[in-house]
């Protein structure tokens, strides 16, 4: 009974960590980074394929107001989640746009419309 008294107090309690430490700890750390990123990856993936879904209901039906909103809120998600860690995105508001007016017939370039070069 002793015996396993020392060997617990020599193990734990006077600091030094045994050698499987390390070797547990940081599986689980990588697990669990890869993890958020995988959900994160998913995540972007659906809320693209729900975008392009709307943009197809939205090309059958080019007048319907709601599904024009329900577009544009899928599309900022999407764009939300597209951000990479420096808070750009690949796909932003222009492009949004940009791809709303090619499906709804609209070419973008009316004459009351200001042009985005400034």
């Amino acid at each position: 009974m002793n015996y396993y008294l020392i060997l617990l107090q020599d193990t734990v309690w006077d600091g030094n960590y045994p050698l499987y430490f390390p070797l547990v700890v940081i599986p689980i750390l990588v697990i669990a980074v890869a993890g958020h990123r995988i959900r994160k990856i998913m995540r972007r993936n659906r809320a693209g394929r729900e975008y392009r879904d709307a943009l197809e209901r939205l090309k059958a039906e080019p007048d319907n107001p709601e599904l024009k909103r329900e577009t544009l809120a899928l599309g900022t998600r999407y764009a939300d989640l597209s951000k990479t860690a420096f808070g750009r995105s690949a796909f932003d508001e222009t492009r949004l746009e940009n791809d709303m007016n090619s499906v709804s017939g609209k070419n973008g370039n009316d004459p009351g419309r200001k042009s985005g070069a400034a």
